[in-house]
């Protein structure tokens, strides 16, 4: 017996003297006697027992007991020492302790996980080290105003998300600080920038991985798992891609949640109608800053000085840029002018540079690609450009592209759209470029390309020609430039004026149908093409700011007239009839559809002529037994019509 109690009271004098060691070094309070061996229970046990009358050899500061004895020992407090949580902790690292479990080939594989993983995130880290500020601005979750929500918590979770919103809203930025948090709390983020996916998953996910490890993605996801770390897929720009890589995306970070349901997905789109497969998804769409947040997102970037010059901004991505230029930044500076400043700042004012990057966006519009392969993009700028090897890595390691995966892309689908714009001015032929500027593709350079005109005979074709109702009411009120405005103002009066002459010319007849229902359409000798169609449309849209009020009272005074003798041809019993027709008529366009005799004038009615400017169904005071054919500027305005404009378009009748 003598043995285990000298071996035990070695190990106890050892313990004491390593812990004199670590309070000389550490300061944590001292034992209650000269050295620590005395605050040390120090146990031999005999087991199952000792018996009664056995010899035992004493040693000081070791006792022994039978098994019995030390269960009963055990539940009793013992000695002790002053210490906190903190200075045990300390004394383990002190003497390099550690669970023994911790050696299982369980632990062992968590702990090899985990390295591969921190390995990972470091190095993910160090790529977006150097993010620009975010400053948070209102959202809608599911359609509903809401504070902003911890996506990164969701996410971790194993949830969908949908961050949607315009052009410029904070949807990246917004993603790559989440994509940050969930790697500094040793989550596992793979950001997949969907312009220079391909159709497979599978791919899409190695290659995003590549630059931060050299395991294959399967290993790391298992590392991941192994480690109990939270994987969270993020697609970013999913409305950039070609349609079958937006399905590949969505369907393949679906299917492998399907697997591990702990997996999340964030995706960032201005419309993903692809998402509605996913069953569990949170959608939050960006809301343009209001005043405080526009104040603030300056100020964040130490601009706050500069928000009276940010009038014609609205956007977070325009709010930063122009911080960036705040130096050069004039009043009254339109959005088109705040890129044109930004451009020449990036590129200090090279323009063989410029050139090289407006043919490159140019050519990505006319393809219909968001991004272009490096070396085919290497050899153009060479051959097209004459740039130079050390020219090409400044152009594209500088601010206004970025290359992924073996890609070039710019670093914003504004900037791209921009100088994209920029190239398709430089075309002499007006009337050719009108005809380019209304093709679908071009829907998001119209803007600029107005904006960027300077000539005033150039551009009073462009508008002349454009079907673009949008682009016509934002140049009316200023936001392409006083030289757009001036132009639009002249256009939109001659456009009133045109179609005020339209319904005083012969040949114009209600055409009714048959049916049950009331219905028909105004038949005119002379049909508007698109660009008048657009044309009133703005103007209907301008009613509401008080535009044009003048004119367009004039043109309905006209309609009112051509209203009134439809009245006096049919049966003057149809309940409402009279509401139906002028609500639904202006500039002579539209179909009245008008419910049967039996129905009730609440009855919702339809129109083929969804959008252009409406009044209201009428009050019970302007039904076919009270209504006056007397006339003036404000007869529709007795007669308790409204005037409707808001978000729609013109169509053909």
């Amino acid at each position: 017996m003598a043995q285990p109690l000298v071996q035990a009271l070695n190990a106890t004098y050892a313990l004491s003297d390593e812990m004199q060691t670590f309070r000389a070094a550490a300061g944590v309070p001292a034992p209650s006697a000269r050295k620590f061996y005395s605050d040390i229970d120090t146990l031999v046990c005999a087991y199952p027992s000792l018996p009664v009358g056995s010899r035992v050899w004493r040693r000081a500061h070791v006792a022994v007991v039978g098994y019995d004895e030390l269960l009963e020992r055990l539940q009793k407090p013992g000695p002790t020492l002053p210490w906190s949580d903190e200075d045990w902790d300390a004394l383990r690292r002190h003497l390099n302790l550690y669970r023994e479990e911790e050696d299982s080939p369980e632990a062992l594989v968590r702990h090899a996980g985990a390295a591969a993983v921190d390995a990972y995130l470091g190095l993910f880290l160090q790529q977006h080290a150097d993010l620009p500020p975010l400053v948070p601005t209102g959202v809608h979750v599911d359609g509903q105003p809401s504070p902003r929500p911890e996506i990164a918590d969701l996410a971790a979770a194993g949830r969908a998300v949908l961050l949607r919103g315009g052009s410029g809203r904070g949807k990246t930025l917004w993603a790559l600080h989440v994509a940050g948090e969930l790697a500094r709390a040793g989550h596992v983020p793979i950001w997949l920038a969907a312009e220079v996916c391909e159709e497979s998953f599978r791919t899409a996910v190695a290659r995003a991985v590549a630059p931060y490890t050299p395991l294959p993605a399967s290993e790391l996801l298992r590392a991941a798992n192994a480690a109990g770390r939270a994987l969270v897929f993020v697609v970013d720009d999913l409305s950039k891609a070609p349609q079958g890589v937006r399905r590949a995306l969505v369907s393949g970070a679906q299917t492998a949640r399907l697997r591990t349901p702990t997996h999340g997905i964030i995706i960032t789109a201005q419309s993903a109608p692809e998402t509605a497969a996913l069953p569990d998804l949170i959608d939050i769409e960006l809301q343009v800053p209001h005043a405080d947040e526009r104040l603030a997102l300056l100020d964040a970037y130490g601009h706050a000085d500069i928000i009276e010059r940010c009038e014609p901004f609205t956007t977070p991505l325009e709010l930063a840029l122009a911080a960036d230029c705040a130096t050069d930044l004039p009043a009254e500076t339109t959005s088109a002018e705040l890129l044109d400043i930004y451009v020449d700042r990036a590129l200090d004012g090279d323009e063989r540079h410029r050139g090289a990057l407006r043919a490159l966006a140019l050519r990505m519009h006319e393809e219909l690609i968001p991004s272009l392969p490096r070396p085919d993009v290497n050899r153009t700028l060479r051959r097209e450009h004459a740039l130079d090897g050390d020219e090409l890595r400044e152009l594209l390691t500088g601010p206004l592209v970025r290359v992924t995966h073996g890609r070039v892309s710019f670093a914003h689908e504004r900037h791209e759209r921009f100088l994209a714009a920029e190239a398709l001015i430089a075309d002499p032929d007006a009337a050719g470029l009108a005809r380019v500027l209304n093709e679908p593709p071009c829907g998001d350079l119209r803007s600029d390309a107005i904006a960027l005109e300077s000539d005033e005979t150039r551009l009073t074709e462009l508008l002349s020609a454009c079907e673009d109702s949008d682009v016509l009411e934002a140049a009316a009120t200023g936001r392409l430039g006083p030289l757009a405005e001036r132009v639009t103002d002249a256009l939109l009066c001659d456009a009133i004026a045109v179609a005020c002459a339209h319904t005083t010319q012969p040949g114009i007849r209600f055409a009714a149908g048959d049916g049950p229902a009331f219905t028909g359409h105004w038949m005119l000798p002379v049909q508007a093409d698109a660009a008048g169609e657009a044309q009133l449309t703005a103007v209907g849209r301008l009613v509401a700011q008080g535009r044009y009020l003048e004119g367009v009272m004039r043109l309905l005074e006209r309609t009112d007239e051509l209203c009134d003798a439809v009245l006096d041809s049919v049966e003057q019993n149809i309940p409402g009839l009279a509401g139906h027709i002028f609500a639904n008529t202006y500039a002579l366009r539209g179909r009245v559809v008008c419910p049967p005799r039996r129905s009730s004038m609440r009855q919702p009615t339809t129109c083929t002529c969804a959008g252009r400017l409406r009044r209201s169904p009428p009050r019970p005071c302007c039904s076919t037994t009270t209504r006056t054919s007397d006339s003036g500027p404000c007869t529709w305005l007795r007669n308790c019509f409204t005037l409707r404009t808001r978000r729609r378009r013109f169509c053909r009748t």
